[in-house]
């Protein structure tokens, strides 16, 4: 079935009429400091002048230290800096973290990139790691990141996930299924929860995948070996 959807056309759908676009449509003006974070977010994405997005954004946070949209721009343009650098100054990216959760303690990717600060450290504090991505996943139940670095923090410490961090994991998939890395931490994960028949139904999408398919097949292979030994065959 497969391989006759992939020979198969694409179909569409055309109206003469317009399609309304699903839920609600705002227009919002933008102050001036809004705009320029704005702009300098979408530079940021884009991955270019990394030195000098960077630049903007310090200035732009030190004119509005008290603006903590501004405040976390300026951190993640921290962390894209020191990400591409030989050298890279994790102690600026922390100093801006910290910044932001000064006068927003709730902000979610914020805390995020404080655990990771926390767990790269040589004497983990696991119970404080887990306390900002409870409250990361609570500030902003949308965002799949809490979720998933709260069930790798189990991982790194050689720990079995609870239920409810597992569950936790499923909820973050459901909102990026495109991403693979996150197909298969949850196939994993289902095969530690004694559900490998679905764990194997899950990565069969990524083996059929046209640009990751041989990492999905590998796992596959992983998943139906493991599969074999429950078997005891």
């Amino acid at each position: 079935r497969l391989d006759a959807y992939l020979r198969g056309r694409l179909n569409s759908l055309r109206s003469l009429q317009p399609i309304a676009p699903r839920g609600a449509v705002a227009v919002t003006s933008l102050d001036q400091v809004e705009s320029a974070r704005i702009e300098l977010e979408m530079r940021r994405r884009v991955g270019r002048d990394k030195q000098l997005v960077r630049d903007e954004l310090a200035e732009l946070a030190t004119a509005n230290p008290d603006n903590p949209a501004v405040l976390a721009e300026w951190a993640l343009a921290e962390r894209d800096l020191a990400q591409s650098a030989d050298e890279p100054d994790d102690a600026a990216v922390e100093a801006a973290v910290d910044a932001v959760l000064a006068i927003n303690p709730d902000h979610a990717r914020m805390n995020v990139l404080k655990s990771e600060f926390l767990l790269d450290r040589k004497e983990r504090d696991l119970e404080t790691v887990r306390q900002l991505l409870n409250r990361a996943a609570a500030s902003d139940p949308g965002d799949p990141l809490p979720a998933i670095a709260l069930y790798e923090s189990y991982l790194g410490a050689g720990e079995r996930p609870p239920v409810e961090v597992v569950n936790g994991l499923i909820l973050a998939f459901r909102r990026v299924p495109e991403a693979h890395d996150v197909r298969v931490k949850l196939a994993y994960a289902l095969v530690n929860e004694g559900l490998t028949g679905q764990a194997i139904q899950l990565v069969e999408f990524l083996a059929a995948d046209p640009h990751a398919g041989e990492w999905g097949r590998r796992v596959l292979a992983d998943l139906r070996a493991i599969q074999l030994r429950s078997a005891g065959t």
